[in-house]
């Protein structure tokens, strides 16, 4: 039986998000370990059910129309997108996996399938070869620490990408989507002015739609 988490609330000042991104990394560990391995499969299921991503991309910008994802390469223990970029890929979908052009810009993303080789990037994270293709998505999957029903995600405190939906918006069409696992809900994540939306939050056990 899957384990059961109320929303984080953590005792301390909303706005010292530092204290809240500790507390909430603690909190993704415990609940990645409780939800399993089958949870990537849960939420990919999950988000193809339930999320419009048919019909990603498709008004606006120069690539509407284009279905292109932009993935991530799990880290630590955030919840594997491997799944659901496979069976994106098999739909007919051109995946792609960020890379770090430059510090404190927006994340370019290059053409990937599933089984190509990577090479390592920027904090050693597995990214595609050079060679490959730079591509802009009309769908986004977001890796996160926490997140609450507003929309609002908590990150690693780099920024990447708030200013990448951001950009990303304002080049057309995107669906903004954070993945995670249920017991990473927050009560409410502590914002700052520059902090950017999604549009969906999908877990192994439901998907939030926002607005």
């Amino acid at each position: 039986m899957r384990q059961k988490f109320q929303p984080l609330n953590p005792p301390i000042d909303k706005q010292n998000k530092k204290a809240v991104r500790e507390k909430a990394k603690a909190r993704r560990r415990h609940v990645a370990v409780a939800a399993g391995a089958g949870a990537a499969t849960a939420m990919a299921a999950c988000f193809l059910d339930c999320v419009p991503w048919r019909v990603a991309g498709k008004a606006g910008g120069a690539d509407a129309g284009a279905k292109i994802v932009g993935g991530y390469w799990p880290i630590g223990d955030e919840i594997d997108p491997r799944p659901l970029l496979k069976a994106l890929d098999e739909a007919g979908w051109q995946c792609a996996l960020p890379v770090v052009e430059k510090v404190g810009s927006p994340l370019c993303f290059r053409a990937w399938r599933p089984g190509d080789v990577l090479e390592p990037g920027a904090h050693a994270i597995p990214a595609p070869l050079a060679a490959a293709a730079m591509v802009t998505p009309t769908l986004l999957l977001v890796p996160l620490l926490a997140f609450d029903r507003t929309g609002h995600r908590l990150g690693y405190g780099g920024g990447y990408y708030d200013r990448s939906i951001a950009a990303l918006r304002g080049a057309g069409a995107l669906l903004a989507v954070g993945l995670a696992y249920a017991g990473q809900e927050l009560a409410a994540v502590p914002t700052a002015g520059d902090d950017v939306a999604l549009g969906w939050v999908v877990t192994e056990c439901e998907a939030i739609r926002i607005g």
